[in-house]
């Protein structure tokens, strides 16, 4: 319990802080312009406006056939439907051109969030989060928007439709609209109460839900993989029940539901029953006339629903601005330790590591590293090598000994300095469903495709279209890693890591790209393989075995 206490005042206090900084630089985040707010606020206002108008209307005209006046039938006729015109026109372009911009401001937010994370603080930022990065720039953003940005016009329409029926209804009859209020003020009181359990019971719904599903996902994998190995028969009846149990379930599930959405429906329907009961009796009593009754009962409706869906968007705007803090620019951040321009030397003394209390290595690892010059780590898998290497690129600081780049400890050196200055060559690179040259310049229109051509020249990389798409379900890992090798040396940085980097290049391009890192390349190069043939050996100036 103090555990969790002490977890709650960490969040609140982490949350504090994230406003203080929203706060600061809230004006640089990505919006909707003024004037196109402006122009959506008096869209949805006059939504708002001609839903309740055409409603009230619609009882005038029933009143002047009562009276059997068809000139006044007709004008009021013609006004409702031009003011129905006018409101599917503006209710539909508003809605298009809300989620338009909306869509829009989603794309802008997922670029600034992807520049203002791209620094040390905010990678620290994103470790700490229990999220991953696609569901903050995917899932968080769609939610703030959606949720928050679009909920700020149409709760404006909402009050809007529920100021006017209640204007309306008061105008009808005080003694109606007194009735609407204070049933209105209970229903909300009754709400705040309901709320809470409900909406806990509702999440507790849904996860288990998202349980089930999950289930189902597996079952039916599952029943794949049997079914590829010539085994169905004997899963097929366990399959079957699973299946039987998962849809009682379902259906369990979906009562629930229904039950969770009884407080609103029941306060609903108390409102209006108690608004059109004594708007009956002021008729009966002659007070009011029947053509009000259906003005009040329309109206009453409008108000009931409107008021209930301000409530529900106010409660999911309430929600969703707390997602904010994911948007603070840690762009602007301050990095807190120093910056490298020139790596010239990496100098590893008395280091080793240990997981689960046990030492990696038999002896401490000492070894020095110098800019300009080869060297290659020979081991099996698991024995160190990229450890090491996160060690020295400062991904890894829990380890013994130092580790030290132009004699300052890596642990000072911000991680701006390695991304300058280091190559990484990894197993596994990302492509892009982008052309050769895209993907090589990593979309820098600044570089000519001049260069592009003499480096795919140099290594005789010819297999793809330097200005075609590529298709990223047919291109081997051994091209992606060679589209890999070329990104970085293009930025010709000071020093070259691979991990395991060209593990599933062909024979023949691995000479042509060692060839070019032995007469071409200048800077450091630190290589980890499992494997080393004697011919690509050569060109390193140290041999290192784990």
């Amino acid at each position: 319990m103090k555990q969790k206490t002490n977890s709650s005042l960490e969040e609140k206090a982490q949350l504090k802080q994230d406003k203080i900084q929203y706060k600061k630089v809230k004006n640089d985040l990505p919006k909707i312009s003024t004037f196109k707010s402006c122009v959506l606020f008096i869209a949805f206002l006059f939504i708002a406006i001609a839903s309740v108008t055409k409603t009230f209307l619609t009882t005038i005209i029933f009143q002047s056939l009562i009276d059997q006046d068809f000139n006044k039938f007709i004008m009021w006729t013609l006004i409702e439907l031009a003011i129905m015109l006018s409101w599917m026109i503006v209710n539909y372009s508003s809605r298009y051109f809300l989620d338009k911009e909306c869509e829009i401001l989603k794309t802008k937010m997922r670029k600034f969030i992807f520049k203002s994370y791209s620094s040390e603080a905010g990678q620290k930022k994103i470790s700490k989060e229990p999220g991953t990065f696609k569901s903050i720039t995917i899932d968080n953003v769609n939610k703030y928007v959606d949720g928050y940005i679009k909920s700020k016009y149409k709760n404006l329409m909402y009050f809007t439709q529920v100021a006017l029926a209640l204007a309306f209804i008061v105008y009808i009859s005080w003694i109606i609209g007194l009735v609407a209020i204070g049933l209105s003020l209970m229903a909300i009181f009754l709400g705040a109460i309901t709320s809470s359990p409900v909406s806990k019971a509702q999440n507790k719904y849904v996860g288990q839900l998202n349980h089930f599903n999950n289930d189902v996902s597996t079952n039916i994998d599952a029943h794949s993989v049997f079914y590829l190995n010539n085994s169905t028969n004997k899963i097929v009846s366990f399959l079957s029940e699973k299946f039987r149990w998962i849809e009682k379930k379902y259906i369990e599930f979906y009562i629930k539901n229904i039950s969770y959405q009884i407080p609103s429906l029941f306060m609903m329907i108390i409102i209006q029953v108690g608004v059109l009961g004594i708007a009956a009796l002021l008729v009966v009593k002659g007070m009011m006339a029947v053509s009000a009754l259906a003005a009040v009962s329309f109206l009453t409706g409008m108000f009931t629903n409107e008021m209930f869906s301000l409530l529900d968007g106010v409660k999911d705007m309430a929600k969703d601005v707390k997602l904010f803090h994911y948007f603070v620019p840690t762009i602007k951040q301050q990095e807190e330790r120093r910056y490298i321009s020139n790596i010239e030397s990496i100098i590893v003394k008395d280091y080793n590591i240990k997981f689960e209390d046990k030492e990696l290595f038999k002896k401490k690892f000492n070894q020095q590293f110098e800019q300009g010059k080869r060297y290659v780590i020979v081991g099996d898998s698991g024995s160190g090598k990229s450890t090491l290497i996160n060690s020295i690129l400062g991904k890894q600081k829990n380890y013994d000994g130092s580790i030290k780049l132009n004699g300052i400890d890596a642990k000072e050196i911000s991680t701006k300095s390695f991304t300058d200055n280091v190559g990484i060559l990894n197993s596994t690179p990302y492509i892009f469903k982008a052309t050769l040259f895209e993907n090589i310049t990593v979309f820098d229109n600044t570089i000519e495709q001049q260069k592009v051509k003499n480096l795919l020249k140099a290594i005789k990389f010819n297999e793809l279209e330097l200005n075609k798409v590529i298709d990223i379900n047919s291109i081997s890992e051994g091209q992606k890693q060679k589209i890999n090798f070329l990104r970085v040396m293009l930025r010709n940085p000071q020093w070259v890591i691979s991990d395991e980097g060209f593990s599933n290049v062909d024979k023949e391009s691995r000479e042509n790209i060692f060839n070019y890192i032995s007469k071409q390349y200048k800077g450091g190069v630190i290589s980890i393989t499992h494997h080393l043939n004697a011919k690509e050996g050569v060109i390193y100036d140290s041999k290192i075995t784990f």
